[in-house]
């Protein structure tokens, strides 16, 4: 079964995989609530790797709890 990392856990992978925690990428995911007529959080996008040949995205609705989400994706040249 597949275990959805904490951010401590991406941090940590990226780590073992020669990214510095610099290097990892929290993007804020935001929608609109037309009821409301305002933005709303939806959650994040947490990732690290290189743009255009290989990198790893973890969805988390909250950084407090575990990923829902993670795609590994590599482009070949």
């Amino acid at each position: 079964m597949f275990h959805y990392y904490t951010l401590e856990e991406v941090y940590n992978y990226a780590e073992k995989l020669g990214y510095s925690r610099e290097d990892v990428e929290i993007v804020k995911e935001l929608g609109y609530d037309y009821d409301k007529e305002e933005e709303i959080l939806l959650g994040y996008e947490v990732g690290f790797g290189h743009e255009y040949t290989e990198t790893w995205v973890w969805e988390f609705e909250n950084l407090d709890e575990c990923a829902i989400d993670y795609e590994h994706m590599i482009w070949e040249d």
